[in-house]
Parts: C-alpha cells; structure tokens; sequence
C-alpha cells in the first residue's frame, strides 16, 4: 500500500470497496468517490479514525501476501479476531466497541495472521480539527446584549423547523476565515453546533463555505438533560479518537459550552497524541472577532513542539499563544 502521506479512501479503494470503506467513514457508497476527491465533507471525525485503522491493518495484511480480495475478506470474517478474545468482524468491531481497544485487537490480529510479531506503527502527519459553532460565533446571537447589525450581511432562508424564512445576520469576515482554514493543509473544519446537519446542508452552501461534516450531533438524551453535551462528545473523542502515532490539535470556536474546556484539554494530553488545544470563546452578541481569528490563524499557522505534546502536571497551566 502507498504511504501514510496517500490520502486513506484513495489508498483503500481498490482494497476495500466502496461498501465497506463508507460504513467505516459514516458515510454512503454516494459519498465514497468525493472523499476520494476531496469533493465534498469527508468522512466524520471518527470515521477518519476507523479509515486510518483499516489503512494500517491492510499494509500489513498486503505486505505479508494478501491480495486485495483476501483483505477485503478479511474485514468481513468475524472469525479472524477469536485469537484476540472478540467474536465479531474487524469491520463491526469499530463500529460498537472503543477505537482505542479496536485498534489494538485489530492491529495485533493482522500481525498474528501473516506471522509478524510486531511491526513499527505508521507515523502519520498531525491532524488539526477545527470544531465551529454557528450561533455566536458565525451569527451574533442576543445574549442580553444587543447585536449591532450595521457590520453584519442580512441572509434570508428557510430554516426547519421554522415555518416560514428567517433573517439572520452573519460577519462575512467570519466566512472568510472559514475559508482559509479549510484550504490549509492538514486542517478539517467540522461543525459543532445545534444546528446539526442545517449547518453543512442549508447554511454552508449559502454562505459559500466549503463542505464540512458533523462533529457530533445532540440527542434527544441530551435535550432532556439539558446536559452540555459538545463537551461530552469532545472529551469523548479525545479519551477514545486520538490513538498513539496519530498527532492530533485541537481548534474549539464556542461562545457558551467550553466554559473551564481550554484547560481541561490541555491536561487531558499524552505525548504523541494531543499535541496542542485551543479554545476561543466569543462573545454571543458580537461573534468571532478580527482579534480571536488572528489568533485563531497563529495556532493554526504554528507548528507543535515537543513542549506541546506533554501532559500538563497537577495545577499547572500552559500558555497555548
């Protein structure tokens, strides 16, 4: 198989099909050729994880002699990881269990089936996430604080479950920014917002932002909780997502929920994984600021030390800028 710098999808399509490849990446067989191409959102955060997996899972197989069609066969046996104490194909085993504990039952499967006791991971490029909210931070929201529209573009559209067109106001600036991050490389934006799929599906398009998917969506659980729950499905992605050898940073835009979440990211850390974190907090009435996304662009821009990359001690703090 090519390097871990070949982009997952391409490298696992003619290994893996497109069946298979958009059930590992949350996706449709629709959208298995525009992940390929870089022609639309690409697979969830997670998904992305269990691609990854799958591309390391299949080097080995294919160096120790598997052809294409054994490999592929391989995902869908669920017999080939009883030596490992699971019952379930590999390609299951990441969609119910933890991608930390699928990884290394998986990996360690692959190695046992083609003799090799053990084999270097793959060193894969840091990965950057950049998680946005949409109300607050792209749209200025009352928060008790009039919003001042003179700086903001009025946009009309439909908005379920709305029943008629709203206005809503937005910071082209914001737009803008958008943009320029989604272009760098190694960076995906992803949408962390209570809008859920309005965001990629109605607002981005309007809007001329380029496709992002889903971080992560509110239950109907977390509704009758009132719980905070993008810091539940951030604290879970980085406790169960960012695996060993896979770098990985964080850029959180959130004008209420990551009250206390810099911190808290930043302690979370182990070397080789969560390699930086930053948290912008806007306020709700004015939005992302000119100030917040240069800082924004000089986390971004900035490349990890080995500073970075440690845990932080018990009651220490870490400048990120």
């Amino acid at each position: 198989m090519p390097t871990p710098l070949t982009p997952p999808v391409t490298a696992l399509l003619p290994v893996l099909g497109v069946d298979l490849i958009a059930a590992l990446g949350d996706g449709t067989v629709r959208q298995v050729p525009q992940w390929a191409g870089a022609l639309g959102p690409g697979p969830t955060a997670r998904g992305t994880v269990r691609l990854r997996i799958a591309y390391e899972a299949g080097s080995i197989l294919t160096a120790g002699g598997f052809d294409a069609a054994a490999v592929q066969a391989w995902w869908a046996d669920p017999l080939v990881l009883a030596s490992q104490g699971a019952d379930v194909a590999p390609a299951d085993l990441m969609r119910c269990e933890s991608l930390k504990v699928s990884a290394k039952i998986i990996l360690a499967a692959a190695r046992s089936v083609v003799g090799a006791k053990k084999t270097e991971p793959l060193a894969w490029p840091v990965r950057t996430l950049v998680l946005l909210d949409v109300d607050g931070v792209l749209v200025p929201v009352d928060d008790g604080r009039a919003v001042d529209i003179r700086r903001l573009t009025a946009l009309d559209f439909f908005h379920p479950p709305l029943a008629a067109p709203a206005r809503f106001y937005y910071d082209p600036a914001v737009a803008v920014a958008i943009r320029q991050w989604a272009a760098m490389p190694g960076v995906e934006v992803h949408w962390l917002t209570s809008w859920g799929t309005a965001a990629p599906g109605l607002l981005a398009p309007l809007l001329g932002l380029p496709p992002a998917p889903l971080f992560a969506e509110r239950t109907a659980i977390d509704v009758y909780r009132n719980r905070p729950w993008k810091r539940f499905a951030l604290y879970d992605f980085v406790g169960d997502c960012v695996l060993p050898h896979h770098p990985t940073r964080i850029l959180w835009i959130e004008d209420r929920d990551a009250r206390g979440a810099g911190h808290q990211l930043r302690s979370c850390r182990q070397p080789g994984q969560l390699v930086g974190s930053l948290v912008i907090e806007p306020a709700s009435h004015r939005g992302l600021t000119e100030s917040q996304i240069a800082q924004a662009d000089a986390f971004l821009a900035r490349q990890p030390t080995a500073a970075d990359a440690a845990p932080l001690a018990a009651g220490e703090s870490r400048t990120e800028l």
